[in-house]
């Protein structure tokens, strides 16, 4: 918010002459409310009576806000409570409206003989009547980023109300299509600012966003924009935009913004009247949903189909996202062919600059078919299979957050204290013979063979019930996570595939079958903005490694208490300092686990602008996507989806990974 001259000057007068007196002045503006049209007056009591030793210098008046009369200076005298009086000032000014809002009336600057005083700026609010009774018009107008704006060009614009004493919602909002263009209502656009006016905060609200597509270039009139609330109507003002035509060197494409075009083909193994599949695609910001791509041409080649692959979404500079196209190509004959890709001009509206996208030529050896009837059809498998429990894996098990489990620190420091005080060998044997024979492994394979074998015969659902009944006993098995979500996703469910297929990641991160796992899942269920995997420290390789340096330390105190040798002394303390460290890594590792990411069950939830069910919709999530969420309000979460949109989501909606 910019400091308005009278403001500086205030704040110079302020440090520069610190005598003032607050207690001096009380400024009243009345009425307040104002109907537009009507005057209002604002009074400065001020206890100091040689009125002319009082000068006063007004704030710059607001538009809309002009000096009607004064100021007008007469004395006042204060009855005080022993029967006498005292003689003050009385300062007026009144002022008339003509326009309405919330307008500030800035600081006035009092000299009072060798004092100086300041008030504190305030606001008025100038309304209109109806039914005899006075409101205030929503202050309602379209936003949109300054610059050069072009035909074809995808513009962001946001219809918002300012100057708002209260943040609300407004649900009635009509705007009318314009002449000369389309616009799409988007959900994204626009963001809650506040400023302060008087010492008030007061909201700036985005109603509707919209991307707009100008067809034609000259000055085009956008349409007004009405919203109506608590019974107030209020319309925007009429805005006129200069379209410019697009240079000539983009006439082909009409492409307007940030590009990058890239080419492949799906098979470098071309044979005679197969299909012949090329990928192009543009990837950027801007008029994604309006450019045209020029299609190849194949030299030697029949084009026989084209389809295409759009994903894009709403962004401050346009439509950001990509347009995939394939193109299929068939050659009747073997021998050497080309396929020539046109370039891609698009002119940077920022910078007024063409520039030139260029993949080139693409020169093909056609094979000749040995035979024709052989049918070529590639089938894809599923590339992972269900994993039998490893005994010789290591995957955390969460055994840092069962304190029974540094139980295990005990072994090594109570044979090192019981030889201590009792000097016998015997008890050293008895007593580790104890510890070892507690070790025992608890096999999983039974239990995860009898569900494997359920899946490898297509009882995907089966399958699912005998994996969850391990899952009760060891609900932080990595194995079981990797093999559920293999399940779920021969079954369709990518929302819990994507779960589980995390989940295995989360506690075995160094195993990279759950990594690809997930990245596999996401790209088939058309995840294209997951929330990356982070690199995980591993709590519980930090609790064995606590656990072995421990009870090795203890050991070889005892090698030392028997053969009285100082290497055995140092390897003792060395061990316990490198306990130290294992320490620390435990506690940064667990500080590290509590990054939570939700996993979207279902397809078609809604990411709401603000925690209220009837607020308005951001964005829709399908199931499987990823979100870091970052607070909580009630039933609803803030998240942060992985194209780093913010907004609120009913918990009800998403399933949270817990370490």
């Amino acid at each position: 918010m910019k400091l308005s001259t009278a403001f500086l000057i205030c704040i110079l007068v302020f440090f520069i002459f610190p005598g003032l007196y607050a207690q001096e002045i009380i400024m009243e503006m009345s009425p307040n409310p104002v109907g537009r049209g009507d005057r209002f007056s604002v009074d400065f009591f001020i206890d100091y009576e040689n009125m002319s030793a009082i000068s006063v210098d007004q704030p710059v008046l607001p538009d809309g806000v002009s000096l009607y009369k004064g100021p007008y200076k007469r004395p006042y005298w204060l009855q005080l409570q022993d029967g006498s009086s005292r003689k003050k000032t009385l300062i007026t000014y009144t002022y008339s409206t003509s326009k309405v809002g919330r307008f500030e009336i800035g600081s006035f600057l009092f000299t009072l003989g060798d004092s100086n005083f300041i008030t504190d700026p305030n606001i008025i609010r100038v309304g209109l009547y109806k039914n005899r009774e006075l409101y205030i018009p929503y202050d309602v107008g379209w936003f949109f980023s300054p610059g050069s704006f072009y035909e074809g060009q995808a513009i962001p614009i946001v219809l918002e109300v300012k100057d708002l004493e209260e943040v609300m919602l407004f649900n009635d909002v009509t705007v009318d299509p314009p002449d000369k263009g389309f616009m799409e209502s988007v959900n994204n656009l626009g963001q809650v600012d506040v400023t302060e006016k008087g010492g008030i905060p007061l909201y700036t609200i985005p109603v509707r966003g919209f991307i707009f597509t100008p067809s034609s270039s000259g000055k085009m009139k956008m349409p007004t924009g009405t919203v109506t609330e608590r019974g107030i109507s209020s319309t925007s003002k009429s805005i006129f935009l200069d379209i410019l035509k697009i240079p000539q060197e983009i006439s082909t494409t009409g492409a307007i913004g940030e590009f990058k075009i890239s080419s492949w083909l799906v098979n470098n193994n071309l044979i005679e009247n197969e299909n012949i599949e090329l990928h192009v695609k543009v990837t950027g910001t801007g008029n994604i949903n309006y450019f045209q791509l020029q299609p190849p041409i194949g030299e030697g080649l029949i084009l026989v189909n084209t389809s295409e692959i759009s994903d894009y979404l709403a962004s401050d500079d346009g439509y950001m996202g990509n347009r995939e196209t394939v193109y299929t190509f068939i050659s009747d004959s073997p021998g050497d062919k080309k396929i020539i890709i046109p370039p891609f001009p698009f002119l940077n509206p920022k910078t007024g600059i063409v520039n030139y996208g260029d993949t080139g030529n693409i020169s093909l050896n056609i094979k000749a078919s040995l035979n024709n009837s052989i049918d070529n059809t590639v089938t894809e498998s599923f590339p992972f299979l269900p994993k039998r429990v490893d005994s010789s894996g290591f995957s955390s098990t969460g055994r840092y957050k069962n304190p029974s489990s540094y139980l295990w620190l005990l072994p090594g420091p109570l044979v090192f204290l019981i030889f201590f005080v009792t000097g016998r060998k015997k008890v050293i044997l008895g007593v580790s013979i104890i510890f070892i024979a507690a070790a025992g492994q608890i096999n999983l394979n039974r239990a995860v063979d009898l569900a494997i074998g359920q899946y490898e015969i297509g009882e995907y659902e089966k399958a699912i019930k005998y994996f969850q009944e391990a899952r009760q006993e060891f609900p932080d098995n990595s194995y079981l996570s990797y093999n559920l979500a293999l399940s779920y996703y021969q079954i369709g469910d990518f929302g819990k595939s994507v779960y589980q297929a995390r989940d295995a990641f989360y506690h075995d991160p160094f195993n990279s079958d759950y990594r690809h796992l997930v990245s596999y899942i996401e790209l088939e269920g058309g995840i294209l903005y997951p929330v990356e995997l982070s690199f995980n420290l591993y709590p519980d390789a930090f609790f064995f490694l606590l656990m072995i340096l421990v009870n090795t330390a203890s050991f070889v105190g005892v090698i030392y208490l028997v053969k009285n040798k100082n290497i055995y002394f140092i390897s003792s303390v060395l061990l316990l300092g490198l306990s130290v460290l294992a320490v620390g890594g435990l506690g940064f590792s667990i500080i590290q686990k509590g990054r939570q990411v939700g996993i979207i069950m279902e397809d078609n939830v809604s990411v709401k602008k603000i925690p209220l069910l009837e607020a308005e919709t951001v964005v829709d999530m399908k199931s499987g996507e990823s979100v870091l969420i970052k607070g909580e309000s009630g039933n609803f979460l803030f998240i942060n989806t992985g194209t780093g949109i913010k907004g609120w989501i009913d918990r009800s909606e998403l399933k949270i990974l817990k370490d």
